[in-house]
């Protein structure tokens, strides 16, 4: 993407490892000369959420009931839930809060067990698709990614595939060579 709109996009997840509660979110968006930096501060004993984009100062609250994570934690959730989460179900729903459009829910699916092969390594993997939707000029407004992760007790992420609007996008993780 950065050849044809020079975006950079950097995550910075705080959050209490034992329960996955998150803290503090940091996302810093550089496109050009243009950045943007947003904020969201989690207070889950208040169950109360604070939206900032740093730019304009604009800032937001939200109110939540239930469990709710930033990007980053409710990835590192997934990842280390996975055998619970997907013991009784092939979905499993992540409410999350995006910027300061609100909470959302990330609907992943379980699609099967597949092998792929990275860096000449052929490796067992679970493969999953996640469907959303996005206002980046990047994406399609509705995104689907699948996403491969390690068939072991290390859940490693191993790949990532989506569509864009001129071509699609594969990101492997390198596997080093034994």
């Amino acid at each position: 993407g950065k050849l044809f709109f020079n975006l950079i996009v950097s995550y910075k997840s705080f959050f209490l490892k034992k329960e996955f509660t998150p803290l503090k979110f940091i996302k810093l968006i550089s496109e050009g000369d243009d950045q943007k930096q947003e904020e969201i501060y989690f207070n889950d004993d208040l169950k109360k959420a604070y939206y900032q984009n740093k730019k304009n100062e604009e800032g937001r609250f939200f109110f939540y009931e239930n469990k709710l994570f930033d990007l980053i934690s409710g990835i590192y959730f997934f990842r280390s839930n996975m055998d619970i989460i997907f013991k009784d179900s092939s979905s499993f729903h992540m409410p999350y809060l995006h910027n300061g459009k609100g909470v959302k829910n990330l609907k992943i699916e379980l699609v099967g067990i597949d092998k792929i092969k990275i860096s000449n390594v052929s490796l067992k993997a679970k493969k999953f698709l996640c469907v959303f939707e996005s206002t980046n000029k990047l994406l399609q407004k509705k995104s689907e990614v699948y996403f491969w992760i390690s068939d072991d007790q290390y859940n490693l992420p191993l790949c990532i595939e989506t569509k864009v609007r001129l071509s699609k996008i594969k990101i492997e993780n390198i596997w080093p060579s034994r």
